[in-house]
């Protein structure tokens, strides 16, 4: 194996407990088979979900959200197993 690789490996390996997996909603309503809507209510008060967007944009509808949410690993197994009764 050439230097490089077994660096980057070696990075790899140390970076990736610190960044777990991160879900959509599609994703995650398709594995539970739930609509978008009801996964998305799921996660709004989570703590510790990632919101991606602006909450108030200008012009034509002021009022109007667009924000995308991604769920880490850890958090979706502790809403299951909340929402199983496991």
């Amino acid at each position: 194996m050439k230097r490089e690789a077994v660096a980057l490996a070696d990075e790899t390996a140390v970076l990736a407990p610190a960044f777990p997996r991160h879900y959509s909603f599609p994703e995650i309503a398709s594995m539970w088979r739930m609509s978008q809507n009801t996964i998305r209510r799921l996660f709004q008060d989570e703590p510790g979900v990632l919101w991606i967007g602006n909450s108030r944009m200008r012009g034509k509808r002021p009022g109007r959200h667009y924000r995308t949410g991604r769920v880490p690993e850890p958090v979706l197994l502790r809403v299951y197993r909340r929402i199983c009764g496991a």
